[in-house]
């Protein structure tokens, strides 16, 4: 199957950042020339795609399993069309879907984003998880939508002409295991990035339990790209009989693999000296081997535990504290790039992602779940915690930064603070429980984020002087800049505003 992406001109940053191909997978760019919805988006890949086909909504985040499920009960059906489903408090942004009868899989009809009445104890309500399977005959389906439609076209329905010919075109929907998340609001953001950072994982190489066996030709590549090792191709590959070692051998040459797994590490030696070590991570009753990246510099005196990627060139200065484990000890993914200077004093925990040519600290703190960019700069003393900081921005000395997502090229001068709980939620008592929302303005009225703490929204370029204080659920528009001593309490829309 493959998956039609839609791209934008303007959005050719998707191209340079994943390339044309994703380890075996070729990729091909489709431009949607003009923006007629996601009908129209699916038609233009007619004439590229053959028998069935996998179209997910770019705004999702799903795991392999889900897809897996949802591949096993489309086949198992042999549907002429299969969507996934979910079940969600509030409907009134996706499709809520008809079945044909209590506990069956036949859809009867899509209604999109219906209007319903939801409480804190409202019952769930079944709707459009927005991954697809399809075949041909959601071309044709298109092809008579098309026909009636005058501006746009929305592929639900499409999907609700396939249900009325259900004899020849039986439309399935499953409920599907494994993780998803629908990126609907900013703020969902926040947590699509702490997914996706606890489940970070550096390079795959092959698993320990299919070498010798399947995993043979990744083993192969490994040694080849890495060390220039191409005589192992039709060498001779065998386990110890304690299942510690693996030896590769060829005439006189040879690679020894030695595993520890209570350690979490391997360790790789060749015959003319040289040694590696690798990551180990128990997945699925499996011991699969990661590259163990350190190309920077750890200098005396600084301290790095659990599973940290650093970058080449990258230098943790003396008295720098990087502290990616968990509770209990546990490693947790910390990556930080290429070119980076963690500074002295600068304490880091995980999971965390650092860009490229990044200067951190002095003195600052940079707490779980935060994720940062490229040529980022995070000044003296700065407190930042599970935020998404965009490529390009300097959050200047004395400021804290809370629960928000901040856009590329933003400048916060000293003691800008940005505050994640409502004054009226902040409790003196350390055993009271925060249960209010914060709610956020959009447009014109208020929609409630389902955070009982979020911070701000701050578009590309937004500028502020010192001591600005910036109230929780707040959006700032492009290019605003904010004058010193300011506390911004309402959203800025107009692009260029001052305050």
């Amino acid at each position: 199957m493959g998956q039609p992406l839609k791209v934008k001109k303007e959005d050719n940053k998707l191209n340079i950042y994943r390339g044309n191909k994703f380890k075996d997978i070729k990729i091909k760019y489709i431009e949607q020339k003009e923006l007629l919805g996601t009908a129209h988006a699916v038609s233009v890949v007619e004439d590229k795609v053959r028998d069935e086909f996998l179209v997910i909504n770019g705004d999702l985040i799903v795991s392999s399993d889900f897809i897996d499920d949802l591949v096993k009960k489309h086949r198992a059906h042999k549907s002429s069309a299969t969507l996934s489903l979910r079940h969600v408090e509030d409907p009134s942004g996706f499709g809520m879907v008809e079945l044909n009868r209590q506990g069956g899989h036949i859809i009867k009809n899509i209604i999109e984003k219906p209007k319903i009445e939801t409480s804190e104890n409202s019952k769930s309500y079944l709707v459009n998880a927005g991954v697809y399977i399809f075949n041909e005959n959601i071309f044709k389906a298109i092809q008579r939508i098309r026909e009636s439609e005058s501006v746009e076209y929305d592929l639900p329905k499409a999907i609700n002409v396939l249900t009325k010919e259900e004899e020849l075109n039986l439309v399935h929907g499953f409920v599907c295991g494994g993780m998803w998340m629908s990126i609907r609001r900013p703020w969902d953001l926040l947590d699509a990035n702490e997914i996706l950072l606890k489940n970070m994982n550096f390079q795959y190489l092959f698993s320990w339990d299919n070498v010798p066996g399947d995993d043979n030709d990744k083993l192969m590549i490994f040694l080849k790209d890495e060390f220039d090792i191409d005589w192992a191709e039709n060498a001779e590959i065998c386990k110890s009989n304690d299942d510690t070692t693996i030896n590769i051998s060829k005439d006189a040459k040879s690679v020894e693999i030695f595993m520890d797994a209570k350690e979490e590490k391997a360790t790789l030696k060749i015959s003319d000296g040289r040694t590696h070590d690798l990551k180990v991570k128990k997945e699925d009753d499996k011991l699969n081997l990661y590259k163990f990246h350190n190309k920077g510099k750890i200098e005396d005196y600084a301290v790095v535990k659990g599973d940290v990627y650093i970058g080449e060139n990258t230098v943790i200065k003396s008295g720098a504290y990087i502290e990616s484990v968990d509770e209990k000890g546990n490693p947790l993914p910390c990556y930080i790039g290429s070119n980076t200077e963690v500074r002295p004093g600068s304490h880091i925990k995980g999971p965390c992602y650092i860009g490229d040519n990044c200067i951190i600290g002095p003195n600052c703190f940079i707490r779980p779940h935060t994720s940062l960019g490229d040529w980022v700069h995070i000044g003296n003393a700065v407190d930042l915690k599970n935020s998404i900081v965009m490529s390009n921005t300097l959050i200047a000395h004395l400021a804290y930064v809370a629960d928000s997502i901040i856009g590329e090229g933003c400048n916060l001068d000293a003691g800008t603070k940005i505050q994640n709980l409502e004054c009226e939620n902040l409790k003196l008592s350390k055993f009271s429980v925060i249960t209010d929302n914060i709610r956020v303005k959009v447009m014109h009225e208020f929609v409630n984020s389902r955070r009982s703490k979020f911070g701000a929204i701050l578009g590309d370029g937004v500028k502020t002087g010192i001591n600005v204080s910036i109230m929780p659920g707040v959006s700032i528009y492009p290019e605003a800049w904010i004058e010193a001593g300011c506390v911004v309490r309402n959203p800025i829309y107009t692009e260029g505003e001052n305050l």
